[in-house]
């Protein structure tokens, strides 16, 4: 059944004791072994979950929110290379709609909005807003990015992206609860300081850079924002600040007048 190089693999977060492994192959193959990490005398069982159309090599395996909600890219062209199954592998849908003839090298799904999902390709970063659509309707996604490869995307606790790329570093940006809310992906230095860390509730922004009128919103560590206002770093670079929230952590997102974007967290006692 492993009859070619692997090229993806993923464990799946929703088997507690992740013994269930998901290997994507050179030759297109996508094979689910479960129990991987069984000793004798229960062995691994390995099943061919490959689409009838796939075509080229698997480049991404990503989950959806559980077990059964795969999505699947290819690194060709020529080829459907976005694939997603909501039934374990059982039965496949092609969701390539108007993207261009393009190697996908990534996919991430936004765990606070489903719909929304973003891929790695040739040529940067491409997003969707209605990715559960037969046609889905795809934007190229980037900010200082410009066209370069996407070699692979990756989403911490807190809901930021990672984007490493060839030849240009990493990139960062955030999913959130808004609707396509990773219209850029930008990299990661910060426009502004924020101090204290940790707080009652108040705290300084302090701008490093030529901000202008800046959008300013605080998110909760499930992506709910919780609060938003705009602030003019023309009138001055250090602007106080004080919100009345609940006590937790919290995410301080900033975009300037430029559209540049940067976050910083706070600690609210």
């Amino acid at each position: 059944i492993m009859n070619a190089e692997p090229n993806a693999l993923i464990v799946s977060p929703y088997t507690t004791d992740q013994s269930n492994l998901f290997v994507g192959l050179k030759n297109g193959k996508l094979i689910k072994i479960a129990g991987a990490t069984n000793t004798f005398p229960d062995a691994p069982v390995w099943t061919d979950i490959t689409g009838s159309d796939f075509v080229g090599t698997v480049s991404d395996i990503e989950f959806g929110e559980n077990e059964n909600e795969l999505l699947v890219t290819m690194q060709n062209y020529g080829v459907k290379n976005i694939w997603y199954s909501d039934d374990a592998g059982v039965t496949w849908e092609e969701k390539e709609g108007n993207l261009p003839d393009l190697p996908v090298k990534a996919i991430l799904q936004n765990p606070l909005r489903r719909e929304e999902v973003i891929i790695g390709t040739e040529l940067g970063v491409w997003r969707t807003a209605n990715f559960f659509d037969s046609n889905p309707t795809w934007i190229q996604s980037y900010n200082g990015m410009s066209n370069v490869k996407v070699t692979d995307l990756d989403l911490r606790d807190d809901n930021v992206v990672f984007a490493s790329t060839y030849g240009r570093g990493v990139f960062s940006g955030e999913f959130t609860a808004a609707v396509a809310s990773v219209n850029n992906v930008q990299i990661e230095k910060e426009i502004f300081t924020l101090y204290p860390t940790i707080s009652n509730g108040g705290f300084t922004l302090q701008a490093n850079t030529e901000l202008g009128k800046t959008t300013f919103r605080i998110f909760d560590l499930a992506g709910i924002q919780v609060y938003t206002s705009t602030i003019n770093f023309s009138e001055s670079s250090k602007q106080e600040v004080s919100v009345n929230l609940t006590a937790g952590t919290y995410i301080i997102y900033l975009i300037d007048q430029n559209n540049r974007k940067s976050s910083s967290k706070l600690i609210i006692r």
